[in-house]
C-alpha cells in the first residue's frame, strides 16, 4: 500500500509535469524581436556575405583560368568549386530577397518551384561534393607522388580526370536532391480583381 507521503510525492510530480508541458505564449514583443532577428541575420547578413563571396569567386575563377601554364586537375576542380559555390550564393541571395525583403517578381515566383528552389540545394550539394573531390585529388597526389607527377604530364589525362570528378559530383548532387523538385507547388487563386493574383507556395 502507498503511504500518504508517496501520494503527495506523485501528486507533486504530476503538477510539475503538467507545468513543464505547458507551451509558452509569445507576446507581440517576442514576435517583433524574432522578425527583426530574421530580417537582419537571414536577410541583411546573408546578402552582405554572399554578394562579396560571389565577386571573390569570380575573381578567383578568372585568375585560375587565365594562367594557362599551370592548368592542372587541381586547378580545374578549384574552378568548378568556385562556380558551384557562386551558384549557391546566388540562389541564397534570391531567397533572401524573396522571403526577407519581399522583393520577388512574377518571374521569380514562377521559377521558384521547379528551378530556383531545387537548384539551390543542388548547388549546395555540388559544392560540398566538389570539396570532397578536391580533398581526394590532393590525397592521391600525396599518397602516390611519382605516379601523380607522371600522369600530370599528359594534358589529355588531366582533362579526363577532371571530367570524371565533375561528372560524378553533378550526378550525385542531382541524385540526392530529386525530391526537392517535387516539394514546392504553386497555386494561383483568382480574386475579384482580375488584374491581381494571390500566390501560395505549398
Amino acid at each position: 500500500m502507498c503511504s500518504a507521503e508517496d501520494l503527495n510525492f506523485t501528486q507533486e510530480n504530476q503538477q510539475n509535469i503538467s507545468i513543464t508541458l505547458n507551451c509558452p505564449c509569445w507576446t507581440d514583443d517576442d514576435r517583433r524581436i524574432v522578425a527583426s532577428f530574421e530580417y537582419w541575420v537571414g536577410g541583411v547578413a546573408v546578402c552582405c556575405l554572399s554578394i562579396p563571396g560571389m565577386l571573390l569567386n569570380l575573381i578567383a575563377t578568372y585568375l585560375l583560368s587565365t594562367r594557362v601554364s599551370i592548368q592542372t586537375t587541381f586547378n580545374s576542380l578549384l574552378i568548378s568549386l568556385f562556380v558551384m559555390d557562386s551558384f549557391y550564393l546566388l540562389f541564397e541571395t534570391l531567397k533572401s530577397y524573396r522571403s526577407k525583403f519581399h522583393m520577388e517578381s512574377r518571374i521569380h515566383t514562377i521559377l521558384l518551384p521547379k528551378l530556383t528552389y531545387p537548384l539551390m540545394f543542388v548547388s549546395l550539394s555540388a559544392s560540398i561534393f566538389m570539396t570532397v573531390a578536391v580533398a581526394h585529388e590532393r590525397y592521391v597526389a600525396i599518397k602516390k607522388p611519382i605516379q601523380h607527377r607522371q600522369s600530370m604530364r599528359s594534358s589529355k589525362f588531366q582533362r579526363q580526370k577532371s571530367s570524371v570528378y565533375i561528372l560524378m559530383v553533378i550526378l550525385l548532387a542531382f541524385g540526392f536532391n530529386v525530391p526537392k523538385f517535387l516539394e514546392v507547388d504553386l497555386q494561383w487563386k483568382s480574386n475579384i480583381d482580375v488584374t491581381s493574383n494571390d500566390t501560395k507556395v505549398k
